[in-house]
């Protein structure tokens, strides 16, 4: 198991360790997504995030949480 943050990803980018951590994520068969839209993440953070998602998509579940109200 395995948790990380939006910040974590971008702190392994600067340091360079990027392609360690997505390793890391992408061993796990279930990705859980908690939270989702609860803390605001830069658009850095974004583009990270979206590319564990893409290359989730189709190999491994993803589960999204979030407690945002649907109209927003």
């Amino acid at each position: 198991m395995r948790f990380c943050q939006t910040a974590q990803l971008g702190r392994a980018k600067r340091e360079g360790t990027l392609d360690r951590v997505f390793a890391d994520i992408l061993k796990a068969r279930l990705l859980i997504l908690d939270e989702f839209g609860y803390v605001p993440f830069d658009v850095d953070g974004a583009r990270l995030l979206f590319q564990v998602i893409s290359e989730s998509y189709e190999r491994r579940s993803i589960i999204f949480t979030t407690n945002i109200e649907f109209s927003r």
